[in-house]
């Protein structure tokens, strides 16, 4: 049983984490309905050249952006908890100064480079229009991370919530219909309908952040977004190298194997990233604020560090283990019976994903650290790593490879991410985050070995007594975190916040 103290941290995070991720699970189911009516419309093929373009874009926005989506929600933070109304204000003019600047760069930079990146990418100039009118996502996404950057600074967790929920929904509404038009001449017009969504939902919540009126000089700027960019900068370069890293594996897949198979890789991957990203973002929206406030203090730094990588796995696993035996199923529900061949793809990216929900709360100390080097050193051997296991594992496997080379990936960091925070910050794992750990991947293993078994009937049973397994397995390991009170209170006003019980009215 935790003490009192140690339950409430315990108790913040799962609230946090029941609060965006109920408003992320909507906004995943509502994903995979546009990820279904892309597959049925397009088919592998043109999925992979749908997928080459998001990978591009994302590559210049990377570029562009200069890390103010991640840096300024420090600079915000900090803002905010010296008290300090006028200088919350400031910040906040000058990111918007910013990314207004950054995104018409992004802009441009498309529109230039489009003729030549078709060329690159499809071998011809066909694409170049595409590509250049996809110019419009980049502004858009920009201006978007701005306003994340604004509310996450200042925790609005509920905001952010929100945002994901009538993002996801204001997308949808937008851009299915434009596919069942146009079929594959809708595949530009659905990538800007997205983001247009993406951008209007967060605009709509940010422009009700009250702020004091001040005025900000272009010198002001210059001077006060140093600081944005300085740890941006260093952003920017992980960024480009991770998005880089992406369209350079697509390719690898694509004059190897064909468009086909960036088809099924893609899918896989877009399911795996609509899991993690669900996890991940449900919980990050408090995270990296706090451990940015926790300062100079190692022992509270490690003990909320182990607090949230301990939910992560606890949350994270049973969806993993679930994923891994439904494969197969997962694979034709989301898309058709032509991407059959993405199921082993996709259980071998699980087993990565087992290693990015581990490490994702412990690279975050080398950003709230503001530790560049490590930061950038860590970013570019994993990127490094996973370019070369792609382009070996595909030469010997075949597209399965590139699943092959993403779970290697995540064991390689997740080992170079623990040596370097111990030998610069500290770090150190608890005893019982080191066994939920292992438990947590003996489970995994598991699950994944057992989608292997021939026979159709004893694979599913056996991966439905795992899944009640693990289950119970997290389940316990909550009522430990937070005692049986607290969790059931939580499970309570969860189920009120999504209408499935009332909340009860005391008269007087």
């Amino acid at each position: 049983m935790s003490s009192p103290a140690t339950g409430q941290s315990y108790g913040r995070i799962l609230k946090s984490s029941a609060l965006l991720g109920g408003s992320s699970l909507v906004n995943v189911l509502l994903g995979m309905l546009r990820v279904k009516v892309l597959a049925v419309q397009l088919g592998p093929a043109l999925f992979g050249v749908m997928s080459l373009y998001t990978s591009l874009t994302g590559m210049i926005c990377s570029v562009v952006s200069l890390g103010i989506g991640q840096s300024a929600v420090r600079e915000i933070a900090a803002a905010a908890g010296s008290g300090d109304e006028q200088r919350v204000a400031r910040t906040v003019a000058i990111l918007r100064r910013v990314v207004w600047l950054t995104g018409g760069l992004g802009l441009l930079v498309t529109i230039a480079v489009a003729l030549p990146a078709s060329w690159w990418t499809f071998g011809d100039h066909i694409h170049a229009w595409a590509i250049a009118l996809l110019a419009v996502t980049v502004l858009f996404t920009q201006l978007q991370a701005g306003q994340g950057a604004l509310l996450l600074g200042l925790r609005k967790v509920r905001e952010v919530a929100m945002i994901n929920l009538l993002g996801g929904v204001w997308s949808t509404l937008l851009a299915i219909p434009i596919l069942l038009i146009f079929r594959e001449q809708g595949i530009v017009p659905f990538l800007i309908a997205v983001a247009a969504g993406q951008l209007a939902s967060s605009w709509w919540y940010a422009r009700r952040v009250p702020l004091a009126a001040v005025r900000v000089s272009w010198s002001e700027t210059l001077h006060g977004s140093r600081e944005m960019l300085h740890l941006g900068l260093t952003l920017v370069v992980s960024g480009v190298a991770v998005t880089a890293s992406g369209y350079l594996i697509r390719l690898i897949l694509q004059h190897q194997i064909g468009e086909a198979a960036v088809g099924l890789y893609q899918s896989a991957f877009t399911i795996s990233g609509l899991y993690v990203g669900f996890i991940l973002e449900a919980m990050g929206g408090d995270y990296y604020p706090r451990l940015a406030a926790v300062g100079e203090d190692r022992l509270q730094r490690n003990q909320l560090v182990n607090e949230q990588a301990e939910m992560a796995i606890l949350l994270a696993v049973p969806g993993l283990v679930a994923a891994l035996v439904v494969s197969e199923v997962l694979i034709r529900l989301l898309y058709s019976d032509r991407f059959a061949g993405a199921s082993d793809i996709l259980r071998w990216q699980m087993l990565g994903l087992l290693g990015r929900i581990i490490t994702w709360p412990l690279g975050y100390i080398l950003l709230a650290r503001a530790d560049k080097r490590a930061f950038l050193f860590t970013e570019l051997a994993a990127v490094g790593v996973h370019i070369l296991l792609v382009w070996l594992a595909v030469k010997a496997f075949g597209a399965v490879g590139a699943g092959i080379a993403f779970a290697g990936q995540y064991l390689f960091y997740l080992f170079l991410i623990t040596a370097v925070i111990r030998m610069r910050h500290g770090f150190s794992w608890h005893a019982q985050g080191r066994r939920l750990v292992a438990y947590g991947a003996l489970l995994v293993m598991v699950a994944f070995v057992s989608t292997y078994i021939g026979s159709t009937i004893w694979r599913y049973l056996a991966g439905g007594l795992l899944m009640l397994i693990t289950l119970a397995w997290s389940l316990q390991g909550f009522i430990q975190r937070l005692g049986r009170e607290r969790l059931l209170a939580a499970l309570r006003g969860l189920a009120q916040r999504v209408g499935w019980v009332r909340a009860e009215v005391t008269h007087e």
